[in-house]
């Protein structure tokens, strides 16, 4: 081979390791930025999330106390639950009953009492509406699904407050919303990846 074919040879094979060499690295930088940008879109959002998470589940809890103080002032006049019709004097609500209550059943304290247990935790309900909206577009599907069905399993339990339940009702509802709430806690703590 001659020194001008040898040297024309090296100098294309030099070259073509050069733009080797580039175009790798131009691929691998390609990829790691992409995986960067996949890894901020998975955590960009975390500490919104955390925060209304956060809110959510306070608002929960406080609703749930409130329902659980409230269900212990709910009775039946003969302790029997059966009858419903008869329930509450024919009343569908606590609105609906007399101002004076219900003898031996509700007294005008015990209605005031309700009422006013039934319009806070109504208002807390009603707000976190947007808190569920928020994790339903924020949150994983976990997280989205476990927020609606707390938020409905404590809408259940305040219906019991609105209608005078009986307390083994009541009770059961109020159950069901811990279990709720348990199961948005597990949801949320995975979706956070919080260990």
């Amino acid at each position: 081979m001659e020194p001008a074919t040898a040297q024309l040879l090296v100098g294309g094979l030099g070259i073509a390791g050069t733009l080797t060499a580039a175009v790798v690295t131009q691929i691998l930088a390609r990829r790691a930025e992409r995986e960067r940008r996949e890894d901020e879109d998975e955590t960009r959002w975390l500490r919104d999330r955390l925060d209304i998470t956060t809110a959510l589940l306070s608002k929960a809890g406080h609703v749930h106390r409130e329902l659980y103080s409230a269900a212990a002032l709910l009775n039946s006049p003969d302790g029997t639950y059966d009858d419903r019709p008869t329930w509450l004097a024919g009343h569908n609500n606590l609105i609906e009953a007399p101002e004076e209550g219900l003898p031996g059943m509700l007294s005008s304290e015990d209605r005031e009492i309700l009422i006013e247990f039934q319009m806070e935790v109504t208002e807390l309900l009603t707000a976190m509406e947007d808190d569920v909206s928020r994790i339903v577009l924020l949150g994983t599907e976990a997280e989205a699904t476990a927020a609606k069905e707390m938020h409905e399993a404590l809408w259940w339990a305040e219906a019991d407050l609105e209608m005078y339940a009986p307390p083994n009702l009541a009770y059961g509802h109020l159950h069901d919303a811990k279990n709720a709430i348990d199961a948005f806690v597990t949801a949320c703590r995975s979706g956070l990846r919080v260990p």
